[in-house]
């Protein structure tokens, strides 16, 4: 909640201590928060205390040469949040697999699936007892 009863994630809204430079605001970022506003906004109308956190997740498709990117992915501090194991791609070594992800694979599961609320990477970490 940003204040005054105020939700709201993705583009419109900066995290506080935000590794992502002001103005970028990737989809990731906010599929990982989505989850995060929906847990909270039904905490504050079941008039429970708010537990699910954002850790600051972002996302940085690095482009290091032609089919190949770092797929990049981090929270605040700069701390690795990878969404995929290490062993498939490692985000901190540039990969034709991840090229491969960021070019052909994530725009059909964006449009059709990501916007259409069906996700099942990203879920709301709750911090202390959820109630």
């Amino acid at each position: 909640m940003v204040g005054g009863g105020i939700f709201k994630p993705g583009d419109t809204v900066r995290p506080m201590r935000s590794v992502i430079p002001s103005g970028v605001r990737p989809a990731a970022a906010a599929r990982k928060q989505a989850p995060i506003v929906a847990e909270n906004l039904l905490a504050v109308m079941d008039g429970r205390k708010m537990t699910a956190a954002y850790d600051g997740y972002g996302s940085c498709p690095l482009t290091v040469e032609r089919g190949k990117i770092v797929l990049a992915e981090f929270g605040y501090g700069g701390k690795l949040l990878p969404t995929f194991p290490t062993w498939l791609i490692d985000g901190t070594k540039p990969s034709t697999l991840a090229w491969y992800l960021k070019a052909e694979a994530l725009p059909p599961i964006y449009w059709h699936a990501m916007l259409k609320g069906r996700e099942w990477l990203a879920s709301p970490e709750l911090k202390g007892e959820a109630a």
